[in-house]
């Protein structure tokens, strides 16, 4: 008998992601279907939909087991039309780029942008990404959250902390 269990799924252009409950026998399509429920885009057109677990690369496949695939109790895992985002970062003039998973962190990509640009130590503390809205792009969110198929690309900006003293 399969336990049920409860999974946090993010998706495209959805800003707050969504608690679903899954039978760790349930496929990943049955995960799915269960999201689409729950308001994540997850079919339009002929465009596949990905799901990958947070911070991973690899796309579990929809004819798999939730528990085979790695998805666990209060799991993260995102559901999105691009298989991959070119995610660039801009600091002080300069760019680096590189291509993640729907479901990489804005931890992640702060940790990559800050060897990139051989920011270390204090120097490091003090930094933080920015969406071109001037929105802070938090540890926990997953970049797709702010891309759309077809456009399966973000400009993000590495800057300093503002402190106000006063």
């Amino acid at each position: 008998m399969s336990k049920e269990i409860e999974v946090y799924v993010h998706g495209e252009g959805v800003a707050d992601l969504k608690l679903i409950k899954i039978n760790e026998a349930d496929t990943v399509a049955e995960l799915l279907k269960k999201a689409h429920e729950a308001g994540i885009k997850t079919a339009e057109g002929d465009e596949k939909i990905i799901v990958t677990l947070e911070d991973e690369d690899d796309e579990k496949h929809h004819g798999h087991g939730a528990e085979s695939c790695g998805i666990k109790h209060h799991g993260h895992v995102h559901c999105h039309r691009c298989h991959r985002v070119a995610v660039t970062v801009i600091y002080n003039g300069k760019e680096k780029s590189k291509e993640f998973a729907p479901a990489a962190t804005g931890a992640k990509i702060k940790k990559w942008a800050l060897h990139e640009f051989g920011i270390s130590g204090k120097d490091a503390e003090n930094k933080t990404l920015f969406l071109d809205d001037k929105k802070e792009l938090q540890a926990d969110d997953h970049i797709g959250t702010f891309v759309k198929y077809p456009h399966c690309s973000i400009k993000l900006h590495l800057t300093g902390v503002v402190e106000v003293n006063g």
